[in-house]
């Protein structure tokens, strides 16, 4: 009985502060691709429509850095077992605001750019352009299953921060998981995935942006 009331509250918890990531907010992936490299892997290359509300341009005009993902999943079914992990990469990017220099800053590993301007900020989280997330050929016409889920990390915030944005729809940046069918093809120099466009309707592009910090 104590294991079951256990389980149950972690369930709620779970409802409550919304972690499955089933429900897309804030931000939705549109035209994923996968195509081959010249290394012998594969790229993933993505649009990602995001809604960028006051609250977090706020949070960043005051000196908040905000963390954005994008995971990206490759599996082989088997029926007789669980899916076999083909490939799983995960890519962070930092948002941050430097008020000396009066630059916004976007960071992902080794690499910093920095930008005059919010907008201009944010289209450098808005595109994937061949990003390596395979690094070994694959055996032609096995068929597998790819996903990608886009969204913002708020455990990585402030601590005082955590709660109030855990229980916010405003700090809700999730595209949800995406699902595709991939079948690598034979030739080695095809373009060979697929393009999933997604529609974007209810999705606004553009951002909405707070006055530009003095």
């Amino acid at each position: 009985m104590r294991r079951f009331r256990a389980c149950c509250f972690f369930a709620l918890l779970l409802a409550f502060f919304g972690v499955s990531g089933a429900r897309a907010e804030g931000a939705r992936l549109q035209d994923l691709q996968l195509t081959p490299i010249e290394e012998g892997g594969y790229a993933l290359s993505a649009r990602i429509g995001l809604e960028f509300n006051e609250r977090l341009a706020d949070a960043v005009a005051r000196g908040m850095t905000l963390y954005f993902a994008l995971e990206f999943e490759l599996h082989r079914p088997r029926w007789y077992w669980v899916d076999a992990v083909v490939a799983k990469k995960r890519r962070v990017w930092r948002l941050g605001y430097h008020p000396l220099t009066r630059q916004y800053r976007v960071s992902t590993g080794e690499l910093h750019q920095s930008f005059a301007t919010l907008e201009e900020a944010l289209q450098q989280l808005v595109r994937v352009v061949r990003w390596p997330v395979l690094e070994t050929p694959l055996p032609a016409d096995v068929k597998l299953e790819a996903r990608a889920r886009f969204w913002l990390d708020r455990s990585q915030l402030p601590k005082p921060f955590q709660f109030s944005a855990m229980t916010s729809r405003e700090w809700e940046v999730d595209s949800g998981w995406q699902h595709w069918k991939f079948v690598p093809e034979s030739a080695p120099d095809a373009q060979g995935a697929l393009s999933v466009p997604v529609p974007a309707e209810g999705m606004r592009q553009s951002a909405v942006f707070l006055p530009e910090p003095p």
